[in-house]
């Protein structure tokens, strides 16, 4: 248990988290987040090495700025992503995105013994699959 519940939650700094026990052992530690939440801003980045917070292309929605109403309305999100007003990319990276920049790393970094933390988002709402044959299924929304 890490105590963090809720939105905006940091991790305590009282807790040894694994980056810091393999730093002690000499690997090379990483964090790659597209999570807003999983940032040094919130203590996830206690023993990491290299930090990188992978944001989207900072594009904002067509009709409403940021993700005001899509993170309290799921539903809406989808509405707007089906009809082309919404961009599921805008705010949070495609794990694409964070591709591009994890495999440099792992260039860079293949002959060390590392330890490497990816936090990707593509699961999270709104749900947007790129492949058509998902848009199609009626997938039932969590709120």
């Amino acid at each position: 248990m890490n105590g963090a519940f809720a939105w905006g939650g940091g991790l305590s700094t009282d807790l040894t988290l694994i980056p810091e026990i393999l730093k002690n052992y000499g690997y090379r530690t990483a964090l790659f987040s597209a999570n807003p939440f999983v940032t040094s801003e919130y203590q996830y980045t206690q023993g990491v090495d290299d930090f990188y917070h992978i944001k989207g292309r900072i594009v904002k929605q067509l009709i409403f700025p940021g993700d005001i109403l899509t993170y309290k309305y799921p539903t809406l999100g989808e509405l707007f992503y089906k009809i082309g007003l919404y961009d599921s990319e805008c705010s949070l990276a495609s794990a694409e995105m964070m591709d591009k920049q994890i495999f440099p790393w792992l260039n860079r970094n293949k002959d060390a013994r590392f330890f490497l933390y990816l936090h990707y988002m593509d699961t999270h709402m709104p749900l947007a699959p790129k492949n058509p044959i998902f848009s199609k299924v009626n997938i039932p929304m969590l709120s």
